[in-house]
């Protein structure tokens, strides 16, 4: 019986595609921007409330 003759390539299970990775990196990018955003929308209501109440006149 013969054996089968083995190539010396590596195997790669971890291989993935490219529109695959395309597709990681831009939902990482969507959450990374959103998250951005929040926070500066949240930073600029915080200001507007401090702002408001620092120079708040009593009548």
């Amino acid at each position: 019986m013969k054996k089968a003759k083995t190539q010396n390539r590596p195997v790669n299970d971890d291989h993935v595609e490219l529109k695959d990775l395309l597709a990681m990196y831009w939902s990482y990018y969507e959450f990374y921007t959103d998250q951005h955003l929040r926070i500066f929308n949240y930073f600029i209501t915080i200001k507007i409330v401090l702002f408001g109440a620092f120079f708040h006149k009593v009548v």
